[in-house]
């Protein structure tokens, strides 16, 4: 038992690049939990290897997609557990390699590179590991280069047409905000950022990406459908999934496990979390400015869900409403992936849901709210 705790504690801080003090202090206070931890981890193997090795690599797996929108805010820390269940699964399936490689026996390097970057990926896709302060700034960089572009409407305009279209989001997300603070779904009252909406003049785009920035296009406000569109990219940004993609997209920037260990120790120091540091680092990594509009299959259907719950608490008699219009911005979502191909990442695009899925889950959910 000792001998695979320290294996799993070994490959998480090997990845991670945490101390073992703050590993084993954030799973218990004393060892004997922290052992009771690992031990439901590695119980776990000898049932879950052989179909949960599948689900892991399997992206379009729902297994645990919230498609009740039971919890519309997803935990801001780093979750230690679910990292090591699924370290817990990799070493189940590559336990010789991984004890060779620690003991600095024959392994292929490269080999074993390759393996660690999909673990990392795939713990990026299903954990926290960048912290906010460090998100808020890739988000700034994000949309600094964003409005570069001259299509983002000024907040001071002075056009009567967008100043009212501003207020209107603002009044929508006063509403929004006070159903989460009624429900009791926000710590402290508040998101870890800043939500900040921008109107765009270009059409059929509606995109949030890290650090609470949303830009959404003023045919949707014109139109009287930015409700049900603002709610979904909001469930992105509570669902912790923009930071996902931002966690997967750096990884996937990176090849040897050094550079990978390096990246997300820098990351958690304060001075890693400037703007001229991170502008630094993203030199030449066209890839992370890449639109946010493409989410996995598990991500799409929770943003859903989420914004039909949500909106529907909030005025019940407007649900039929909400629905057309859920089903409409799809249709507008999926035609605008085709014309933006070029601007959008195509690492997600095996695990992106059909309509067809997205609108039965939509239906589903109707029933029952």
């Amino acid at each position: 038992m000792k001998k695979l705790f320290i294996c799993y504690l070994t490959l998480i801080n090997f990845l991670f690049a945490f101390d073992f003090g703050s590993i084993t202090s954030s799973l218990s206070k004393g060892i004997d939990s922290a052992s009771e931890s690992i031990n439901s981890a590695a119980k776990s193997v000898n049932s879950v290897v052989k179909d949960s090795i599948s689900n892991l690599n399997n992206s379009t797996s729902t297994t645990n997609t919230d498609l009740e929108c039971k919890k519309p805010i997803e935990n801001y820390n780093f979750n230690y557990i679910e990292a090591l269940k699924i370290a817990s699964m990799y070493y189940g399936s590559k336990s010789s390699k991984i004890i060779n490689f620690i003991s600095n026996k024959n392994t292929n390097k490269e080999d074993m590179a390759q393996d660690i970057k999909q673990l990392s990926i795939q713990i990026a896709k299903k954990t926290i590991w960048l912290p906010t302060s460090s998100e808020k700034i890739y988000g700034k960089y994000i949309f600094d280069k964003r409005k570069e572009k001259g299509d983002v409407i000024d907040k001071n305009t002075k056009n009567h047409k967008y100043k009212n279209m501003y207020k209107k989001l603002e009044i929508f997300t006063k509403k929004y905000n006070n159903y989460l603070k009624k429900n009791k779904y926000l710590e402290n009252n508040k998101f870890p950022f800043n939500i900040k909406i921008y109107i765009t003049s270009n059409n059929n785009q509606v995109e949030a990406i890290p650090g609470g920035y949303i830009f959404i296009s003023e045919d949707y406000i014109k139109e009287n459908r930015y409700k049900t569109a603002l709610a979904h990219e909001l469930t992105h940004i509570s669902k912790r999934h923009t930071t996902k993609e931002l966690q997967y997209r750096l990884i996937n920037g990176y090849d040897s496990i050094d550079e990978i260990k390096n990246l997300i120790k820098n990351v958690q120091t304060k001075e890693y979390s400037t703007l001229s540091k991170i502008s630094t680092a993203l030199a030449g990594k066209d890839y992370i400015l890449k639109l946010f509009s493409r989410y996995s299959q598990s991500q799409e259907l929770e943003a859903d869900s989420c914004s039909l719950k949500i909106l529907t608490d909030i005025n019940h008699k407007n649900k039929n409403k909400y629905i057309k219009e859920l089903v409409k911005n799809i249709d507008l979502t999926i035609q605008n992936e085709q014309e933006s191909k070029n601007e959008i990442l195509n690492m997600n695009i095996e695990e992106h849901p059909d309509k067809k899925k997205r609108i039965a889950n939509i239906k589903s959910l109707a029933v029952k709210i």
